[in-house]
């Protein structure tokens, strides 16, 4: 990925997670994801190129996000059944505020509604988040991982040759 479109990725999902979200997260180093669940969420885009936006987050982040989003308490059951959700309504947020800043005047995004699916950790490495993504840390070290990726929303999680 760009590596301009990749810090700025980054650093606009630091800014809805924050004002939107009320996660706090700081830029880190990328890992790759543990064996657990991992929620993933993704947007096609089509305009000047093609690719997919991904937003992933631990389960923990997912939780906090939905209680957050809809006023609930983290312990709440709910916020747990609405994380999936609550995940792809940040990546919209996100995927937005990346096509007001990064699109050419006159050559405007288009974006789907976004995928949202829990994956295990050894799907989610196929991405190769290290070289083509950025990460994020929460205050309590669960991660955020954020990428740009080429081709269609189908072929995001597709092994790499």
């Amino acid at each position: 990925m760009n590596d301009p479109i990749r810090a700025q990725l980054a650093e606009i999902a630091q800014e809805i997670l924050e004002d939107a979200a009320f996660v706090f997260a700081e830029p880190a180093e990328v890992e790759p994801p543990g064996d657990g669940a991992i929620f993933v969420s993704r947007i096609h885009v089509a305009g000047q190129g093609s690719g997919s936006v991904l937003l992933a987050v631990e389960p923990a982040v997912a939780r906090e996000i939905a209680a957050n989003l809809l006023a609930l308490d983290p312990a709440d059951p709910e916020a747990a059944a609405k994380s999936a959700d609550a995940v792809g309504e940040v990546l919209n947020m996100i995927s937005g505020a990346l096509s007001v800043r990064c699109s050419p005047p006159g050559l405007p995004m288009r974006f789907s509604t976004p995928v949202t699916e829990v994956l295990d950790g050894a799907s989610v490495r196929l991405i190769d988040l290290e070289s083509r993504g950025s990460m994020l840390t929460t205050d309590l070290g669960a991660r955020i991982w954020t990428a740009m990726l080429p081709g269609p929303v189908s072929a995001s999680l597709e092994p790499r040759a």
